[in-house]
């Protein structure tokens, strides 16, 4: 049996796909490894690439390719189900690893304590030329992906916190378990998979955060094909929330276990009333309409979209100033 599988979904990835599988295959380890690059139908030269890769490492990478454009958490999801390892670890098609010794280094520590389901380590910022970016040139939103924890768990996740990056991260392989549907890995959302990995993770223990930097991450900083730099722009709060809604239903009704995120989910309902009164649209009122039908208590949050409503108008008209609603 293989000890590890890297997943490495791609798509329309020739200018990285290259620079991504040479840093994976440059590990240093006493363990057995594959790589496992999933080729989501690109219409660049990625699929090209990516054979002359496999081609040059064979019995080390394996390739899926789909003939039609499945999405990311469909390409992952089967990349996952065709994995042989005993641990999982992961890469996008445009990151990078930067340490040889990342994987013995998890392996190591996850073969010996068992209560632990998961590592992740810290990454590096860069732009799409390779150049390391400062985590301050990009606002806060960096701190998103290097978490100051030591031990991250399901109380963690209920805050919408990340253990780290999904390229820093490596965990047991649990869904070879025929027992439980892991079919939700894409039903979640169909270009989001993050979470989905770190939920179905603390659902099997705990996460070790380590202070080391094992991976880079490229953030596209003149392009505007960023999931966080669209999120408000493209007014990304309903799908967070039925994200959030899906996957606390399926902690219960697969594994039995109770995902109380509430305060995130207030949070982007309030956030999605302030893009409504700020631009009184179609699509923005839709999502307000979106988020309180699919809630778990669709009264309880029209009253909270109320509130906000009215707050925020008193902030703006009366008093002159702006401030954050926290339900």
């Amino acid at each position: 049996m293989i000890d590890v599988s890297i997943i490495v979904p791609a798509y329309n990835h020739e200018s990285y796909i290259k620079e991504t599988v040479m840093s994976l295959v440059s590990q240093k380890t006493d363990y057995t490894y594959e790589i496992l690059i999933g080729d989501d139908a690109s219409t660049d030269a990625t699929g090209r690439i990516i054979a002359e890769m496999a081609g040059a490492y064979p019995g080390l990478i394996r390739v899926v390719r789909h003939k039609n454009n499945v999405g990311a958490t469909k390409n992952g999801y089967s990349l996952v189900k065709a994995a042989k390892g005993r641990y999982l670890s992961f890469c996008d098609g445009d990151d990078q690893w930067c340490d040889e010794e990342r994987l013995q280094r998890h392996i190591d520590f996850l073969e010996i304590n068992p209560s632990f389901a998961g590592i992740c380590g810290k990454i590096q910022l860069m732009d799409e030329s390779g150049n390391m970016l400062r985590e301050d040139t990009i606002g806060e939103r960096s701190m998103f992906w290097n978490s100051r924890r030591e031990v991250y768990s399901k109380e963690h996740f209920e805050q919408w916190e990340m253990p780290g990056h999904i390229c820093a991260l490596t965990i047991r392989n649990f869904m070879r378990m025929e027992e439980h549907d892991f079919r939700i890995f894409y039903k979640a959302h169909g270009t989001v998979g993050d979470r989905t990995i770190v939920l179905l993770t603390v659902l099997q223990g705990l996460i070790k955060c380590e202070p080391d930097c094992v991976g880079k991450y490229r953030y596209r900083v003149n392009q505007q094909d960023n999931f966080m730099s669209r999120f408000d722009q493209e007014n990304l709060y309903g799908k967070d929330f039925l994200m959030i809604r899906r996957l606390e239903q399926y902690a219960d009704r697969e594994f039995g276990i109770q995902i109380n995120a509430e305060g995130i989910k207030k949070d982007r309902l309030a956030a999605s009333v302030v893009k409504a009164m700020k631009d009184n649209c179609p699509e923005n009122r839709r999502v307000v309409r979106q988020i309180i039908a699919c809630s778990e208590a669709p009264w309880r949050y029209l009253m909270y979209a109320c509130k906000v409503l009215v707050l925020k108008w008193v902030y703006w008209n009366i008093l002159k100033t702006d401030r954050r609603i926290r339900l």
